[in-house]
C-alpha cells in the first residue's frame, strides 16, 4: 500500500496545474485603448517626425493582430512537424484486484504495465511528410498575408495623403469661390447682371464645399483603416503627420522589370504555393 500511494504522489507531482483563464474583453479593450505609436513600435524613430512607408509596414509587421493569427498558426503547423516526428510514447496503465485469502483475510493485488504503440510500416514518414506540407501551406498563407498587409497599407496611406492634399485645394478654390459669389451679388445690386450669375456662384459654391466635407471623410476614414492595420486606435494616428513624397508622380514608380524575374514571381505567387501543397496532402505519395 505505501508503494502505490509513493507512485501515486510522484505522478500527481509531476502534474502541471491549468492554465489561468483567459482575460475578459473590459481588461483587454482598455489595453488596447491606451496603445499609441510609441509603444506600438519603440525600435522606430518618433513618429511625430513623419514615417515613411517602411516604417509604416514595420509597425504593421509588429503589431497587426490579422498578422498575429495567421503567425501563430504558421507556429504551431512548424510545432508540427517536431510532434511527428517523435516516436509514440508508453501508456502507463496501473491496476488493483482485490482477492479473498484462504485464511480468511482480505489482500490487494497492484499491477503496473506499460503499453507500447507499434506503427505500421511507413507511419511515421507519412506523419512528417503530411506536416512538412502543412508547414509550407502555412508559410505560403504567412506570405500572402504579409503581401495583402502591405497593399493594404499603402493603399490607406496614400488616400490619407492624397485626399489631405485635395481638400487642401479645395480650400484654396472655396475661397476664391467665395469672392466670386461676393461679386456676383455686388453687380446684381449695382443692376450689372442678373440675378443667375449669383445663383451659379452660390451652385459653385455648395459643389466645392461639398467636395471639400467629402475629401475630409475619405481622409478621416483612410487614417482609421491605416489605424487598423498597424493594431492602435483611431485616436493614435489622429494627429500623426502622414507623408509620402512625391505620390503625384506615378511615373516615377516604375522600375524594369525582366522576363526572368517577372517569371519567377508568378511561379512564387503564395496562393499557388499553397495550391500545390494542398494537392500533395490530398495526394500523398507511398510510403
Amino acid at each position: 500500500t505505501g508503494a502505490a500511494l509513493a507512485l501515486a504522489c510522484l505522478l500527481t507531482a509531476c502534474a502541471t496545474p491549468p492554465p489561468p483563464p483567459p482575460n475578459g474583453p473590459a481588461p483587454s479593450f482598455a489595453h488596447y485603448r491606451a496603445r499609441t505609436l510609441d509603444t506600438a513600435m519603440p525600435g522606430l524613430p518618433a513618429p511625430a517626425a513623419g514615417w515613411d512607408r517602411a516604417q509604416w509596414f514595420r509597425a504593421a509587421q509588429a503589431s497587426s493582430p490579422v498578422l498575429a493569427e495567421i503567425r501563430a498558426r504558421h507556429w504551431l503547423t512548424q510545432a508540427g512537424e517536431i510532434t511527428a516526428a517523435q516516436r509514440p510514447n508508453p501508456t502507463l496503465n496501473l491496476s488493483t484486484e482485490y482477492i479473498a485469502a484462504t485464511a480468511g483475510m482480505p489482500a490487494w493485488l497492484y499491477g503496473v504495465a506499460l503499453d507500447f504503440l507499434v506503427q505500421t510500416p511507413g507511419t511515421r514518414n507519412r506523419d512528417m511528410a503530411a506536416a512538412l506540407l502543412q508547414s509550407a501551406a502555412a508559410a505560403a498563407d504567412l506570405t500572402e498575408a504579409l503581401w495583402q498587409l502591405r497593399m493594404s497599407l499603402r493603399d490607406a496611406l496614400l488616400e490619407s495623403v492624397a485626399m489631405a492634399a485635395e481638400a487642401e485645394l479645395l480650400d484654396t478654390l472655396i475661397a476664391q469661390r467665395e469672392g466670386l459669389l461676393a461679386v456676383a451679388r455686388r453687380r446684381t445690386e449695382l443692376g450689372e447682371s442678373a440675378a443667375t450669375e449669383v445663383m451659379r456662384a452660390e451652385v459653385e459654391l455648395a459643389s466645392a464645399s461639398q467636395r471639400r466635407r467629402q475629401a475630409q471623410q475619405s481622409a478621416l476614414a483612410a487614417r482609421q483603416r491605416l489605424a487598423t492595420l498597424v493594431g492602435v486606435p483611431a485616436a493614435a494616428v489622429a494627429e500623426t503627420p502622414l507623408r509620402w513624397p512625391g505620390w503625384d508622380r506615378p511615373d516615377g514608380l516604375a522600375a524594369p522589370v525582366g522576363d526572368r524575374d517577372r517569371e519567377a514571381a508568378l511561379l512564387a505567387r503564395p496562393e499557388l504555393l499553397r495550391a500545390l501543397r494542398e494537392t500533395d496532402l490530398a495526394e500523398p505519395e507511398p510510403a
